[in-house]
Formats: structure tokens, sequence, C-alpha cells
């Protein structure tokens, strides 16, 4: 008996006719293995067009090169990593990577320089044999079963990417496979462009929307710091009701500056339970609403460098309606209509006969009104909605 074995498959072949036998073989599954893989790469342009197409793309590139799965990282700092996307395969090591902080101290950022200069780096060809056995970073990925990568970079202009492609703990990386990651890198690169190309042009038509409704929009990267504005948040700031302080959006009062940042860090690290519209004060007196939100998961979106976006709205320039009070504080229609009449200055008993229902049903809402507003009072909430301009 004759064994044949293509990385995990093992075909077993009588001795007789063995040699043409397994050629034949060796060709058709070689020939199936490239059209599997052309077809997966083929998927990328289709995915730049439609990024919903991006998680489905990597798992067929991942399974057309048998990989245990793939990974696109953003880098933070020197040693500090950001996930952008990763296949299903790798969710579970992805959350413990970010759990127990390996993104700030990833051993493979040694690599990253040597991906400059190369197209695609095997790790195997840099890193030590005894460092795997050692390191306790190796210690922490074959708990996964995993071990080796290969990287490439297909960053561009300032925005660095890398696309890790891992194996499983029992396998290498084969030199010969090189023409295929290479072949990968280029279509990623020209991906790349496209994608950059296309968020820059949604960005700018977004930055130009938001001006167009007297609303202003500040752009964020991951280390929170500033990296575009449009033009009524710079009359914000030009007229000193916000700050831009070495890349840092501060507010006019210090006081404030616990709630906006956290507002920040909330939007930056995925948690939804922490975003809130921050109410900012100024110089003249009402207050600027802010409302922070993650820019977007896609890899599409890792393009233009933001990670999160402001919306300021100025309760001085206009008038508002109920709408400002559904938006920033999630009331209800009949909360916002409630809250609009404690404003003008009418008792729950003068609300119940104004609007025709029960007394008790006006204390409800307030009760509701007074949770979402933080507010215990009604001399309060109307000091509150007072400083928003309700009408």
């Amino acid at each position: 008996m004759a064994y044949l074995r293509l990385r995990g498959i093992v075909i077993s072949l009588h001795h007789n006719g063995v040699e043409g036998t397994v050629a034949e073989i060796f060709r058709a599954l070689m020939m199936s293995r490239m059209e599997r893989f052309h077809a997966a790469a083929d998927l990328i342009q289709e995915a730049v067009v439609d990024p919903s197409l991006w998680p489905s793309t990597l798992s067929a590139i991942s399974d057309s090169l048998d990989l245990a799965g793939i990974n696109i990282m953003e880098p933070i700092t020197q040693t500090a990593f950001s996930g952008v996307m990763v296949t299903d395969s790798l969710q579970g090591l992805l959350d413990d990577y970010v759990r127990e902080e390996w993104h700030l101290r990833d051993y493979r950022a040694c690599l990253l320089p040597i991906t400059k200069q190369q197209s695609v780096v095997l790790e195997q060809s840099v890193v030590a044999p005894s460092t795997y056995e050692t390191h306790e970073y190796y210690r922490f990925l074959e708990k996964y079963g995993l071990r080796l990568s290969a990287v490439i970079d297909f960053s561009v202009g300032d925005q660095s990417l890398y696309f890790v492609m891992q194996r499983r703990l029992s396998d290498g990386f084969d030199g010969a496979e090189l023409p295929l990651f290479e072949h990968i890198a280029s279509r990623l690169r020209t991906g790349a462009r496209l994608m950059r190309a296309l968020t820059q042009s949604r960005v700018q038509g977004m930055l130009t929307a938001f001006d167009r409704m007297a609303t202003g929009c500040l752009l964020f990267n991951k280390a929170g710091q500033v990296v575009e504005t449009n033009a009524t948040a710079e009359r914000l700031v030009a007229e000193g009701h916000l700050a831009i302080r070495r890349n840092q959006l501060e507010p006019w009062l210090s006081s404030d500056a616990r709630a906006l940042h956290g507002s920040l860090k909330a939007a930056l690290g995925g948690n939804s339970l922490e975003r809130k519209p921050v109410l900012l004060s100024t110089r003249r007196g009402s207050p600027l609403v802010v409302r922070i939100e993650p820019f977007g998961t896609r890899l599409v979106d890792a393009f233009y460098g933001a990670a999160a976006f402001a919306l300021v709205e100025d309760t001085g320039a206009r008038g508002h309606s109920h709408a400002l009070l559904k938006q920033v504080f999630g009331l209800t229609s009949a909360e916002a209509m409630i809250a609009d009449l404690v404003a003008q200055g009418y008792s729950p008993t003068e609300i119940a006969t104004r609007q025709t229902i029960h007394y008790e049903t006006v204390r409800s809402h307030l009760r509701s009104i007074f949770r979402k507003t933080e507010t215990s009072r009604q001399a309060e909430l109307s000091a509150l909605l007072g400083n928003l301009r309700i009408r």
C-alpha cells in the first residue's frame, strides 16, 4: 500500500500502477486547488465594491490555502494593534487576544518593518525556532493550535493594514506558496487604493452634508485624535465654544471634559451602553449637544483612518423641536411632549387636563423623563430644557 499526503489528506493506493495513478491524482488535486484559489482571489475586487462580502471573501481565501484562518490588523502604536476583520475560525482567539491584552504587546510586531521591504514575510524565515518554545506569546497561540503566520502589508498612504494568514500548529509555510501569496498581495493593494478613494469620497460628502444641516462634524482616529473637521465645527472652535489642542478635542469648561472623553472612549471601544449625548457648556450659556459614534467596522472604513465621528449641534443657533429631546435623551413622543410642557411651566395636573389624559399617566411619564434626563425635580428639568431652547 502506498500513501500520498496533501496537507492532512491521505490517499491510499494499491501498488499496481502506483506511479501513473499518483501523478494523475496529484495533478487533479493541484488543479482543483488552484481553481479554488483564483476564484477566491477574484472575490477581493467584488468585496471592494460591496464591503458586506469581505467576511465570506476572507473565508474563501483561507479555505483555498488550507489556512487556520485570516485576520486583518491595524497598528495603533509600534507594538499595539487593533483587529479590523477576522474569519470566524479565529474569533475566539481574537477575543482572548484583546481580553488578555496581547494586542498591546504582540511579538509579531517585529515582522512589520520587514514587510515594508518585501511583498510577503513568512514568520518562520524571521523568528528563531527556539523562540517558539520559549516566548509566552507563542505559548498563547498554542492554546488555539496555532503557531506560524505569513504577513502581507497592503498599506496605502499613511494608513497601515496587515493581512495575516495563520497556519495550524502542525503545519508550516512552503516557499512554493509564495507566488500565491504575492498574487493575493497584488490584489489587496489594488483593492486598497480603490477602497481609500471610495471612502474619502464618501466621508467628504458626509462632512458637507452635515454642514448644510448646520451641524458640526469631527472625525477621530483610533487614538482619539481629531483628523478632520467640517466648516461648522471649525466655526465653533473659532468662537471658543470648543478647542482642539494637540489634536485632542476639549470642551470650553474643563468640568465637561470627563463626560466628553468618556463618550469618545466608549465609541472607540465599541461600548454602546456608555454612548449617550453629552451637553457641553458654551461661552454664551446655551449648550452644545455632542453625540459620538463609531465610524464603522467594515474594512473599507479603515482606509480613511477614522474610527469615530462626533456630531455637534449648537442649541444657541436655533430653537429645537421635540425631535431634539427624542434624540438627546431618548424620550418617546409622549414624553417629549410632556417635557416640553413642563419647560413652559405647566404642572402635572394642568398637563393632564390640557392633554385629556389621566394624572397618573403624566406622573408615570415624568418618572421616566427624570430617569432619562438624570434629573429629579420639575425645576431641574425646566432648567435643563430651558438651556436647550425647546419650542
